[in-house]
């Protein structure tokens, strides 16, 4: 069980990480919030530990797309947030 001062800096680096992926995506949809896409990453973080472990790439896209973004930039988006993960 993690300590309660270990959730400070685990949220922190979670709101870093959707915005690395928000910049990662471009120019933001008009009309579209930061906090959206900070919501839409977070919903889709859990979905990490289902069997597979690519069903958080498949949600971003879905929901990414959503949000006006085309399905090229998501891609890009999941390849260099996955290369800058492996570096």
């Amino acid at each position: 069980m993690r300590s309660p001062r270990a959730s400070l800096p685990t949220g922190l680096a979670g709101f870093l990480l959707a915005e690395a992926w928000r910049q990662l995506l471009g120019p933001a949809a008009p009309g579209t919030r930061r906090r959206h896409y900070h919501a839409l990453y977070g919903r889709t973080q859990i979905a990490k530990y289902l069997p597979g472990n690519c069903f958080h790439l498949v949600g971003r896209q879905l929901l990414g797309h959503r949000l006006g973004h085309g399905h090229g930039a998501l891609v890009l988006a999941a390849l260099a947030e996955t290369a800058l993960l492996l570096a």
